[in-house]
């Protein structure tokens, strides 16, 4: 049988957003077959991208996320301290166009924020446990900044990172090079 993964992933993605005044509807239930469990609280901007639906994305429910986010399968934002008083929850803040590792760890302790700036990339397995800043790639575990900034003349663009051309090379219209 063949799906479109794209179609599975919007249709996560709707259900989240449908179910966000209805923590007793039955399509929440759905969402936790599927393997999101992204609670209401969760502010969600534009064009989230979940890959992979049923492999696992976990966010806490005191988080902010950005614009043309990408959480692949098996992320985790959450606490890391399990005594810590409960009325003062951690906050995680994801910024615009972030892209998060297949089964990244984000956590930081109850009344601290984690922010990871805009552009940034966490790699495949990584656990961050303190905010970054824009256009950082972060890796390993305990992560570490592989690259503080990422060169402003690249961009990304569909899930692809498009370079300028070499000097002397010419493109023909409508080509990548």
């Amino acid at each position: 049988m063949t799906t479109n993964a794209g179609a599975l992933d919007r249709f996560a993605l709707r259900l989240v957003r449908a179910t966000r005044d209805n923590r007793t509807s039955p399509w929440r239930q759905v969402l936790r077959l599927l393997g999101v469990d992204i609670p209401p609280e969760v502010r969600i901007g534009r064009d989230l991208y979940l890959p992979h639906v049923g492999a696992g994305h976990t966010v806490h429910w005191n988080t902010t996320i950005g614009d043309d986010v990408i959480l692949n399968c098996g992320v985790v934002l959450g606490r890391s301290d399990l005594r810590g008083d409960p009325a003062l929850p951690p906050r995680f803040v994801i910024g615009d166009g972030v892209v998060i590792g297949a089964n990244a760890v984000l956590a930081c302790r109850g009344g601290e924020t984690l922010v990871v700036g805009a552009g940034t990339v966490i790699g495949a397995n990584a656990v961050l446990t303190h905010s970054t800043g824009p256009g950082e790639v972060w890796v390993g575990n305990p992560a570490r900044p592989l690259r503080r900034e990422v060169e402003p003349e690249a961009r990304v663009r569909e899930h692809e990172v498009v370079l300028p051309a070499p000097e002397g090379l010419v493109a023909a219209p409508g080509v990548l090079v």
